[in-house]
Parts: structure tokens; C-alpha cells; sequence
């Protein structure tokens, strides 16, 4: 807001001007009333001042947009790479356990297919 400010004071100095104290034409900035030298450029140093203000509130907002957008990318991907690991995780675990079965199971068909087992009946 601050450079908005700075912007219409910067036109404030080049279209408006001050008449001293001894009737002559100032830099209109220090001291006294400030007065246009005309309506039309006082207009037009509103109209500036206001466009310079809107054009700020507008890139603000567009910031603020982009801030939120982007958070919320962030938290995404951050959601999606947790799921992930824990997906991975899963799988790993998963593909452990079945290989203890297997390896279970193999045992136990080897132990029966051994004459080992029919000894010890």
C-alpha cells in the first residue's frame, strides 16, 4: 500500500501546484492548500491515483491467489508422497509374508516327500 501512496503523491507533484504566500507557484508540496490547474488534471490525477491503487489491490490479490494455490500444491504432493511410502511399505510387507508362506509350505512338502518322514511314523 505504501508504494501506492509514494505513486499518487509522485503524481500529486507533477500535476498539482501550490500558490505561496507571495502569489507565486510553488512545488505544491510543502505547505498550503495544493490546488489543480486545472479540473481536467486534477481528474486525471485522480483517475491516475486510483487506477495505480486498483492495480495494486489487484496484484495483491493475484498474489494471495498464487500463495494459497500454491500451498495447497504443496500439501498434495505432500499427501501423495505419504500415501506412497505407506502403499510401498504395504506392498513390502505383503510380498514378505508370502514369501514366509511359500517357504513354509515348500518345508513341509519337502519334509513329506522325504523318507525321513516315513521313518519317524
Amino acid at each position: 500500500m505504501e508504494a501506492e501512496r509514494e505513486s499518487c503523491d509522485i503524481l500529486a507533484r507533477v500535476f498539482l501546484t501550490q500558490q505561496g504566500p507571495d502569489g507565486e507557484l510553488g512545488d505544491g508540496y510543502d505547505e498550503g492548500v495544493r490546488h489543480a490547474e486545472t479540473p481536467e488534471l486534477a481528474r486525471e490525477a485522480l483517475a491516475d491515483c486510483a487506477a495505480l491503487i486498483f492495480k495494486g489491490q489487484v496484484e495483491v490479490a493475484f498474489r494471495e491467489q498464487t500463495a494459497g494455490h500454491n500451498a495447497l500444491l504443496l500439501f498434495v504432493h505432500l499427501a501423495l508422497s505419504m500415501m506412497e511410502e505407506r502403499l510401498l511399505n504395504a506392498f513390502k510387507e505383503l510380498h514378505a509374508k508370502q514369501a514366509e508362506v511359500c517357504s513354509c509350505t515348500l518345508c513341509c512338502f519337502q519334509y513329506l516327500q522325504s523318507p525321513l518322514h516315513l521313518l519317524a511314523m
